[in-house]
């Protein structure tokens, strides 16, 4: 029972990271449509509640690559910092593996799969 707590237990943390991800993502989203909610109301358009989370939505994906391409940069620095502070700082062992020439090319084939 102990050891499928500790499973469990350690799913969740590696969970963690996903959904940081997502909250970043969202809350990107979130930031963009409600600046461009506010810019609406402040040019003066009288829109109903419908039209203007019509015309909001629209204009959101009009724009959604830079969106994206923000709210991926800033994950990539969460993640960064992350990582350097967790492993980035430790000595590894001069046993512990080091990748080779096959091994990144297999991981940058599956990134981009992926």
């Amino acid at each position: 029972m102990k050891n499928v707590m500790k499973k469990t237990g350690w799913f969740v943390v590696s969970m963690l990271p996903v959904l940081a991800f997502f909250a970043i993502q969202l809350g990107c989203a979130g930031v963009v449509m409600a600046v461009m909610t506010v810019q609406l109301m402040l040019e003066g358009t009288e829109l109903s509640t419908e039209a203007l989370t019509f015309v909001v939505q629209e204009r959101y994906l009009e724009n959604i690559v830079p969106v994206l391409i923000v709210s991926q940069l800033i994950a990539v620095l969460v993640f960064g910092l992350w990582y350097y502070f967790v492993w980035g700082k430790k000595k590894r062992p001069a046993e512990a593996e080091r990748p080779g020439a096959v091994k990144i090319l297999l991981i940058i084939v599956l990134g981009v799969a992926a």
